[in-house]
């Protein structure tokens, strides 16, 4: 190590003068959102339990008013689903039926559930297998054999009418 050293009552005495609102980088209630909470972390000791229902381990440090200052006073530690209770959020995801919805056949128009689940994989297009059956074509689309030359124009006016149909 190079230069000079401070003694560690030094340090200790360094430290003290930069505490709070001595320090330089010091903002106050300014603070942003993760900041204000690690800071609140440090001084709100974490109960064994919720603090709302008493039943299960908190996770969560949630403000009570909705303005994000410095004061203890002003937040409590809760689990995850008393958090989104006491901020809407549970109300809100029950309201918009985020677990499935109603669609209709691309085949033959009737109503059936769906979840996100089997859309976003590319499935619950149709309302029984066979409807998808019939609309995919069991993955391959099979075209009338006519006999002659007119076997090409067929094929494009089969496809043609195919896709007009979906």
């Amino acid at each position: 190590m190079w230069g000079r050293h401070h003694s560690v009552q030094a340090r200790a005495k360094i430290g003290v003068a930069n505490l709070g609102t001595l320090n330089g980088q010091w903002k106050g209630d300014d603070v942003g959102y993760f900041s204000l909470h690690e800071w609140i972390k440090k001084r709100l000791p974490k109960p064994e339990r919720c603090q709302r229902c008493n039943t299960i381990s908190p996770y969560d440090l949630a403000n009570i008013s909705g303005e994000y200052n410095r004061e203890i006073g002003d937040w409590w530690w809760i689990c995850r689903s008393c958090h989104m209770v006491t901020d809407g959020r549970m109300e809100k995801l029950h309201s918009q039926n985020i677990k499935g919805w109603y669609q209709s056949c691309s085949l033959c128009g009737n109503k059936y559930w769906v979840t996100p689940s089997l859309w976003n994989r590319g499935w619950g297009r149709y309302c029984s297998k066979s409807c998808s059956n019939r609309g995919r074509g069991n993955g391959k689309i099979s075209v009338p054999q006519l006999q002659g030359g007119d076997e090409v124009a067929s094929q494009e006016h089969y496809y043609q009418r195919r896709t007009m149909e979906m």
